[in-house]
């Protein structure tokens, strides 16, 4: 083989240019995407602990509804009928209500 065609690996790997996905692209993602589950299973979470306070065939439902639930988007659809089946006056359902009312629990973090 002619050695003009395939030039030594010093002076080869001194003239490669990096692919723009690097591994610090690909971490990041990674990271993000880590960040994203963590937070819709922690929200999903305070979704099953309100969920289990409400009695009753609807509590057995939205209990249901929300371990079957995919995404935050489906957990919001929930959130006006879980918080108006929460019993009225107890000290669980204020702080549900506290806790599914929270802007920052429905954005995900950056």
């Amino acid at each position: 083989m002619h050695a003009s065609l395939f030039p030594s690996s010093a002076a080869s790997n001194s003239a490669i240019k990096p692919w723009p996905l690097t591994n610090e692209f690909f971490d990041s993602s990674r990271l993000a995407r880590i960040r994203a589950r963590h937070h819709f299973v922690q929200l999903k979470l305070a979704f099953m602990r309100a969920s289990a306070d409400v009695e009753g065939e609807l509590g057995v439902l939205l209990q249901r509804r929300v371990r079957l639930a995919e995404r935050a988007e489906d957990l919001w659809r929930l959130r006006g009928v879980l918080l108006g089946a929460l019993p009225p006056g107890c000290e669980g359902s204020a702080m549900h209500h506290r806790a599914l009312q929270c802007p920052a629990a429905m954005t995900p973090p950056r």
